[in-house]
């Protein structure tokens, strides 16, 4: 297997993390699931970072990093409102 065919197929499995996180944030459903939504963000944009780094694409590698960071925060919130640290938000009840 080629690096490039290595490439394509982790930018692909990014861009269906990322969907699949976006559906789940839109439904109902998923709502008690914060942290495994952040972890499909997370490895969904690390996966296109990672594509769009390879293939030179650098606006879409500091988009995706920045993703990335986002969900870092997210997960560091989500764990210290599921140890009691702090209060969840009114839209996470």
């Amino acid at each position: 297997m080629s690096l490039e065919l290595i490439i394509n197929i982790i930018g692909i499995v990014g861009s269906i993390l990322l969907l699949t996180a976006y559906y789940c944030s839109t439904d109902a459903r998923f709502r008690d699931r914060t942290l495994t939504v952040t972890a499909l963000n997370f490895f969904g944009a690390a996966g296109i970072a990672i594509n769009s780094g390879y293939y030179g694409a650098y606006p879409s590698v500091a988009l995706n990093i920045f993703w990335c960071v986002i969900a870092l925060f997210a997960v560091r919130n989500a764990v210290i409102v599921a140890r009691g640290l702090i209060a969840p938000r009114e839209s996470e009840h």
